[in-house]
């Protein structure tokens, strides 16, 4: 707040790390015939609680409940309950297009940079056929959802690093070709393999030949990676599990692993001209971690 009590001005600010509400029926909707019935999508449990489920299987990072609370940031009101869901709980600017642009006008951002929200439980996928369908399904609709923006809304393409590399780089291209401002990756795979690797060239000289960013955003880490496996009563689904407390605080050795890996390989070596970000993971850490 200003010194007056009011606001300060964000006119012309870009959000760079903005986040949109998916469709709960995306990717039935967009993914290949072959994947539609392994599809992410919402079901409700015995109790009435929604839950997230994928390739068949309730979530293990999203426990039942959860969907309906992602659109109640700062809403400490909010438990899990059968009257509380995806999308009755969701704001219309956090769905709808025009609503999205207006409350950005109130708020002075001129363009906002989007990212999912869903999406990010892709991490939960073992197929790499299949994460990577999601990623090409999820891709086809932010393009979409965005081109009604005025170019207020920035579409930001998933790019699998559990493919095939050159196949991911050519998504990346379509992407781009289609209206896509840059690409993300998760910062962690089920193969194991940290994206500093060089295997995973061809999707960083495609952004280097391209001109546009990449970025590693944050997600819950695959099952046998989860940093709460080190200690049993802070697992999740425990009773001293706190979601908040694990993404505000330990979400950031994710990201640092996985961006360290660029370095260790020397890949701004190999692409001087590559754009990195690095989101949503604090940024103190940059200090000790160049000492």
């Amino acid at each position: 707040m200003g010194a007056s009590g009011t606001k300060p001005s964000l006119d012309g600010a870009i959000d760079a790390d903005g986040h949109i509400l998916e469709p709960p029926d995306l990717w039935e909707r967009y993914l290949e015939d072959k994947y539609r019935d392994r599809a992410l999508r919402l079901r409700t449990d015995s109790d009435g609680l929604e839950i997230i489920e994928i390739d068949g299987k309730p979530s293990w990072t999203g426990y039942p409940g959860f969907p309906g609370l992602l659109g109640g940031m700062g809403r400490e009101d909010l438990t899990p309950s059968a009257d509380v869901t995806y999308v009755g709980n969701s704001p219309p600017a956090a769905m709808e297009v025009a609503a999205r642009v207006q409350r950005m006008d109130e708020e002075g951002v001129r363009k906002t940079i989007l990212y999912p929200t869903l999406g990010l439980f892709l991490c939960e996928i073992r197929d790499p056929d299949l994460f990577t369908a999601h990623c090409r399904a999820y891709n086809r609709w932010i393009i979409e959802f965005c081109s009604d923006s005025g170019g207020r809304l920035i579409p930001i393409a998933q790019i699998s690093l559990e493919s095939d590399p050159v196949e991911a780089a050519r998504e990346l291209e379509a992407c781009v070709k289609a209206g896509a401002k840059g690409g993300f990756f998760l910062p962690f795979t089920w193969k194991r393999k940290s994206p500093g690797h060089p295997d995973y060239d061809p999707i960083w000289a495609k952004a280097q030949e391209l001109g546009i960013p990449l970025a590693i955003h944050p997600t819950a880490d695959p099952g046998p990676l989860d940093v709460h496996k080190r200690f049993d009563e802070l697992a999740q689904n425990k009773p001293h599990f706190n979601f908040n407390w694990y993404m505000d605080v330990l979400v950031s050795q994710g990201m640092m692993q996985s961006f360290v890996s660029l370095f260790h390989y020397g890949l701004f070596d190999r692409f001087p001209a590559v754009k990195m970000v690095v989101l949503e993971s604090q940024a103190g850490w940059i200090g000790y971690l160049l000492d």
